[in-house]
């Protein structure tokens, strides 16, 4: 196939954008983020990882099967924006954005930060107020509900000595970012929230947050005075391990004068690990460096477009997009070369508009080729090969991703989607774009304009196009998944708190289309090397039980069940091995995959299970007779012959630990197992055997859903379903306030505070590693 290609297009009303890279944004929960006009439109791939949750667009909303498109929307509404007038009538602090305001950035926090697993977005209005959103119910097609303002909470911060114009200017956010998940080297990784979220003001000021998933608040961690002038642009770059429970970040920051500048981060994790206790406690200290200024040759007052950091790997490049000219620089033995460089733009005319002084609307930087895509409002691209070797411009012909090709390629695409007849008149221009997979295509928006027309157009009357288009010819994709699946299934981080179907999604979109790399892709799942995780051992619980043990249990698992770098490895190939088998033709080579899939759920699930034996072995001291039922399944289940030896033994030690040293207890207890297996049929009251199927039956047919977490027979409405795999589980007892039921929707064999601590920690499948969703 050709390049560039459309995969999709999307027509969303218009609205007229000003260019800028934060106007597409990926999550870590696999989501894409486009800021519009007064909406945040948030959009879900419907790949081979997501399973089918609710009705796809209709073919006249959404063109081209290849690649559709999930969902939903956060409304920003008048209501939600700020009146700085309540605060002050100087004229200093008014704002014109407050007259026709919209959207101007949405920066995603990383996973985990919401009660229910997700994320938050981060939305900056015009009018310089920010409020932060997170998804109620469901995040794919659900409503996404505001839970904190930040702008009065910034104004209450301020130091009251202050001048009023001092403090509101320092509260009128300029621009934000929000930061990744601070990475301390440790195993298995803790899962605390050590992101940062930042905002720039109009004063010179930095002010980093922190969100409190517990109180739904914000707390104020550092102020930073770097300039005298507005914070234009912020951008974080990853964070590095330098030592064991200590990393380092760099923000760097572009004020309206045109100097760049960098502050330097520093994290110190000092966690109780000489007795791991249940939930160890923790504590974060924070060191922020004095602000280095102007790290470019060039201070340019003409005014920056664009500033971001590239990645690759451990090495990494702060790109700064200021009219006319792509400036570069480079940490000393970071790449092959350091320092500054600046490359100006080549001159491509493609449509009236074209100019190389147009702002930059998009970067997407390629590693397997080392290019750097970089989009311009005018609809033209412009590659920079070699970036992290020896950045020049479109040397390397043989990847045929030269900036002339690619914005050929685009504008034909645009002919194609508009249907209108298109001239040279015409301008396609582009106010984002972002890569889709990492190393073929692109998402980008398009919408016509005619610069030489002064009439005027109803916004109403005109449409914006949202579009996926490959960039990179079919052969060179083909040659460069299966290095692609390698390096994810290699690389990927638990501590990043990224879900498999974001780190997945370059195979999702491709597996289908190449059916003869079906089988090398199978055998490269069987032949990469996997080390199981070491689990830890845990110290016994002594104390009473209290709320402060059922925090310290919650905490201590989910740190198991999310922290293990061997546990995403499985779930990575789990979920490769099923999309595999969704694809597959042949009879043969499915039968393999199904086998090797149950051969990668056993390895979970036998993990899994020592984790919660070593926790039920260390609060014995505390269980009760309503716990019995759980526990008595757990080793059941932990018993059974096809068990590792490893498994059985712990779980032998458990029975001993209840049991205590009288035999005819323990004996008992052995008893009991093979009742414990049991449970009365929701509707006839017949027992139901719930180790016979997946969908366990009572002698009348009835049959029921259990829960993947508890394995309590789930007879409710109130249960959560994965968005990858659709295994389902009940819904953790916290969340009874939202949906305003007093009563417990558990089972009454299933009522212990093991099974309800247990629920709170499993926030993604445990199995695939991805998200839940509410469908009431």
């Amino acid at each position: 196939m050709s390049a560039p290609c459309l995969l999709s297009v999307v027509a969303l009303p218009s609205f007229t954008a000003k260019p800028s890279i934060a106007r597409l944004q990926w999550s870590d929960d696999g989501q894409l983020f486009f800021a519009a006009k007064r909406k945040v439109h948030v959009l879900t791939p419907h790949h081979l990882g997501i399973a089918s949750t609710g009705k796809v667009p209709h073919d006249d909303e959404t063109t081209d099967t290849r690649l559709r498109w999930l969902r939903t929307v956060i409304d920003v509404q008048r209501k939600d924006i700020c009146n700085w007038t309540d605060f002050t009538q100087e004229w200093a602090t008014l704002s014109l954005g407050s007259v026709d305001y919209h959207v101007r950035a949405v920066a995603c926090s990383p996973s985990g930060l919401t009660e229910s697993g997700g994320c938050v977005a981060a939305v900056l209005t015009s009018n310089m107020d920010l409020t932060l959103w997170g998804a109620a119910k469901n995040a794919i097609h659900g409503e996404w509900v505001k839970i904190f303002e930040v702008t009065p909470f910034l104004v209450s911060m301020q130091d009251k000595s202050q001048e009023a114009i001092r403090r509101l200017l320092q509260a009128q956010i300029a621009s934000v970012t929000w930061s990744g998940q601070a990475r301390f080297g440790l195993s298995p990784a803790p899962c605390i929230d050590a992101s940062l979220l930042v905002t720039g003001s109009r004063a010179g000021t930095l002010c980093f947050l922190r969100f409190d998933a517990k109180i739904g608040r914000l707390q104020h961690m550092k102020t930073l005075q770097v300039a005298d002038t507005w914070l234009t642009h912020l951008s974080f770059s990853p964070w590095t391990v330098i030592n064991s429970g200590f990393c380092e970040s760099w923000l760097a920051y572009n004020s309206s004068d045109g100097s760049v500048g960098l502050v330097k981060l520093q994290f110190m994790g000092k966690f109780e690990e000489s007795s791991p206790v249940l939930g160890s406690d923790y504590a974060i200290e924070s060191s922020f460096g004095n602000p280095t200024n102007d790290i470019f040759a060039t201070k340019d007052e003409c005014g920056t477009t664009a500033l971001n950091w590239v990645v690759s790997g451990d090495k990494v490049v702060l790109v700064r997009c200021r009219p006319g000219v792509i400036d570069l620089w480079s940490p000393p033995s970071s790449t092959a070369w350091s320092g500054s460089r600046s490359l100006y733009i080549p001159p491509q005319v493609i449509t009236v508009g074209s100019s190389i002084l147009q702002p930059v609307s998009g970067l997407a930087y390629f590693r397997q080729y080392d290019v750097l895509v970089i989009g311009l409002f005018d609809g033209t691209v412009r590659t920079i090969h070699n970036l992290f070797l020896n950045p020049e411009w479109d040397v390397n012909t043989a990847t045929k991703l030269t900036g002339q090709l690619v914005s050929e390629g685009l504008r034909r695409i645009f002919v194609e989607i508009e249907n209108e007849e298109i001239t040279n008149a015409d301008v396609n221009r582009t106010s984002g774009l972002i890569s889709l997979d990492g190393f073929a295509s692109v998402v980008l928006t398009q919408q016509s304009s005619q610069p030489d027309d002064m009439s005027v157009k109803n916004e109403g009357r005109q449409t914006t196009h949202f579009v996926a288009a490959q960039l990179c010819h079919t052969d060179q994709i083909q040659d460069t998944l299966l290095n692609e699946l390698v390096h994810i299934l290699t690389t990927a981080n638990s501590d990043t708190g990224a879900a498999p179907i974001h780190l997945l999604r370059p195979i999702f979109l491709w597996l289908e289309s190449f059916p003869e790399l079906h089988f090398d892709i199978l055998k490269a799942l069987r032949s990469i090397t996997w080390n199981p995780p070491t689990l830890r051992s845990l110290t016994p619980w002594l104390k009473d039980s209290g709320s402060d043990l059922r925090l310290r249990f919650r905490k201590s698992l989910k740190r198991d069940f999310y922290g293990c770098d061997g546990l995403l490895s499985l779930r990575l190939r789990l979920q490769v091995t099923e999309a595999n088998c969704a694809t597959l033709r042949s009879v043969t080579m499915k039968e393999e995959c199904y086998e090797t899939a149950h051969s990668i759920c056993k390895l979970i699930s036998d993990v899994m299970l020592r984790v919660l034996i070593r926790h039920l072995s260390a609060v014995t001291s505390v269980l009760s007779s309503s716990d019995m039922p759980f526990i008595l399944r757990v080793i059941r289940r932990a018993s059974q012959a096809d068990s590792p030896p490893n498994t059985q033994r712990e779980v032998h030690a458990l029975l001993g630990l209840i049991g205590g040293s009288d035999p005819s207890c323990i004996s008992r207890l052995e008893n009991e197992l093979d009742e414990a297996v049991s449970e009365p049929c929701p509707a006839c009251k017949e027992p139901v055997n719930m180790e016979t199927t997946a969908r366990p039956a009572c002698i009348n047919g009835h049959t029921w859903d259990s829960c993947v977490v508890s394995s309590f027979i789930m007879a409710t409405p109130f249960v959560r379903s994965c968005i990858g795999c659709k295994r389902k589980a009940f819904l953790p007892s916290s969340m009874r306030s939202t949906f305003k039921v007093e009563n417990n929707w558990l089972p009454t064999i299933a009522q212990s505070w093991i099974v309800d601590e247990l629920l709170e920690a499993v926030t993604r499948c445990l199995y695939c590693g991805n998200s839940f969703i509410v469908t009431i």
